[in-house]
């Protein structure tokens, strides 16, 4: 099973991002077949560590765990910001990644 790592969970957001069909919902190839050259690109990353990524298990579930663990922390900074609590009270996210998946924030729906 792959160890993933901070350093290795950065770049994979990093190569992520750079695949917006995969997040972008607006993106023309967002629901074509195209899709499989960018997740081919993914696995191609995730052979540093594992040396047989499968897509399915590993690839889907990690970005879509990475994703539900984003949607979870930027609902309670946007409820907290709702709430009108001061800026010194704020809630401040606990998940480490956070900063890095703020590129997907604007393809969720709203809050």
């Amino acid at each position: 099973m792959a160890t993933w790592s901070k350093d290795f969970v950065s770049e994979f957001i990093d190569a992520y991002r750079g695949l917006p069909c995969l997040w972008k919902v607006k993106c023309k190839s967002y629901h074509n077949r195209e899709t499989d050259t960018a997740y081919a690109t993914l696995l191609e990353k995730m052979k540093s560590i594992d040396p047989d990524p499968n897509r399915d298990t590993i690839l889907k579930e990690k970005k879509n765990n990475l994703r539900s663990s984003f949607r979870k922390e930027h609902k309670e900074v946007h409820q907290c910001k709702k709430s009108g609590t001061s800026t010194q009270d704020a809630y401040v996210p606990k998940l480490w990644h956070y900063q890095d998946l703020l590129f997907i924030v604007d393809q969720e729906e709203t809050l």
